[in-house]
């Protein structure tokens, strides 16, 4: 009986050992949604020393860059309104703006700094992240969440694991970064990283056509390009530009000295160029990694395009469109009011400048005697409709000039006379 006592005392230990085997293995596992994440501490053993509201009261404030996205402006507030909602405690809510010797626009010492920031802890993360990774690190009294593109998932983030219990509780020392999942985790040209190209237009459609492929590699390997003036960069360059070499229908791309060349016709629109670019390269990436050597180049490919042939009917209604908006102006009923204390002055082609100007049947006559009113805020001049007046009106801050009368605006010309006039004119 002994032994079996023993056998069956140790099964039962055997079960156990093996239960508990299983569920400290099941503790270690990474999910498959966290595996490219990386932390420098463990959140779990919060302690005192990591909390930062004590006695229902903190010294921190949360900063937002003065010229702050709408999506970190929301990202600060909705941080504000969670550790409110958690704590009690209502943090100040302030910008990055600083100005020497000022009391109130100053660097504080307890910060939770959001996005791009001026602060040196702000730029030094955005030295180690591309577009779509977020950080939320500690060093000491201060606290970043950053990210170029997602500063919304590093909030998200914070709140969901650094404020519970009634507190928050973030570690000195604390790192904890998220890596995004891009298309293409490295991309070369010519053996140079993406990120060194400087990105160039030479018009504003070039421009345009910039933004969209900045874009599209922010989103695709995580580096946002800026846009600059051709003249203003230097190589390794991705230009974008109108080539008349070209069929004005067609597309293509090359390399040339250094330098990648998005060329299009002039009937092509610019991020039309761009599509064309970045649906061929994506066809050469393998396993994530895309690279272009030196003798890269996109064959001229004719683009679908869309040209309106202006035809006899086409001309005929927009003749008949710009003669009903001419009639619109001419037409139009004179709109004014006089300010406080204001006046009303009538000209005519026909008055006299020795009239006080002041009513209809009183008009003073030149502009030279307009310059010599002593205009002021609130006053109004009027010009008889049908009426042509020679010289010119120096526009006087807060006077109103209209027309008064029937018929066709007035005609105010610089000209002195109408030297259209065939009588004038000497053989």
């Amino acid at each position: 009986m002994k032994l079996k006592k023993s056998v069956l005392v140790a099964a039962v230990f055997a079960i156990l050992t093996a239960v508990l085997a299983l569920c400290g293995c099941d503790d270690g596992a990474v999910s498959p949604d966290q595996s490219n994440q990386t932390n420098q501490s463990n959140q779990s053993n919060s302690s005192d020393a990591d909390r930062l509201i004590t006695d229902a009261m903190s010294p921190y404030a949360i900063v937002r860059p003065d010229s702050a996205s709408a999506d970190e402006i929301d990202a600060a507030i909705r941080l504000r309104q969670a550790i409110l909602d958690a704590t009690g405690v209502e943090l100040e809510l302030k910008t990055d703006f600083v100005r020497e010797g000022s009391d109130e626009f100053k660097v504080g010492e307890y910060e939770i700094l959001i996005g791009s920031t001026n602060r040196d802890e702000s730029i030094a993360a955005l030295g180690r992240l591309r577009s779509f990774d977020w950080t939320i690190e500690r060093g000491g009294t201060k606290i970043v969440l950053y990210s170029e593109e997602n500063i919304g998932g590093a909030v998200d983030y914070f709140i969901e694991n650094y404020i519970h219990d009634g507190n928050i509780y973030i570690p000195d020392g604390e790192v904890y970064t998220h890596t995004a999942d891009y298309r293409f985790d490295t991309f070369e040209i010519a053996g140079v990283p993406i990120s060194e190209y400087a990105l160039c237009y030479t018009d504003s459609e070039s421009y345009d056509a910039c933004i969209s492929l900045s874009d599209y590699l922010s989103e695709s390997c995580g580096y946002r390009l800026d846009a600059t003036a051709l003249t203003l960069a230097e190589s390794p360059r991705i230009i974008i530009k109108t080539d008349s070499s070209l069929s004005p229908t067609s597309a293509t791309a090359v390399m040339r000295d250094g330098d990648v060349y998005i060329l299009r016709g002039e009937f092509v629109g610019g991020d039309d160029s761009v599509n064309l670019f970045c649906e061929q390269i994506e066809a050469l990436a393998k396993d994530k990694i895309l690279t272009l050597d030196a003798s890269f180049e996109i064959k001229e490919t004719e683009m679908e395009t869309k040209l309106i042939l202006a035809d006899e009917e086409f001309m005929s209604g927009l003749d008949a469109k710009a003669e009903e908006m001419k009639a619109a102006v001419l037409d139009s009923e004179s709109d004014y009011t006089v300010g406080d204390g204001g006046c009303i002055y009538y000209f005519a082609a026909d008055g006299d400048d020795n009239n006080d100007g002041l009513s209809e049947s009183t008009p003073k006559r030149t502009l030279g005697e307009l310059a010599r009113l002593n205009l002021a805020a609130g006053d109004v001049v009027l010009f008889r409709r049908g009426d042509l007046f020679r010289g010119s009106v120096k526009a006087v801050g807060g006077v109103t000039y209209s027309a008064w009368g029937d018929g066709a605006k007035p005609i105010i010309s610089a000209s002195k006379r109408n030297y259209a006039d065939e009588s004038l004119w000497q053989p």
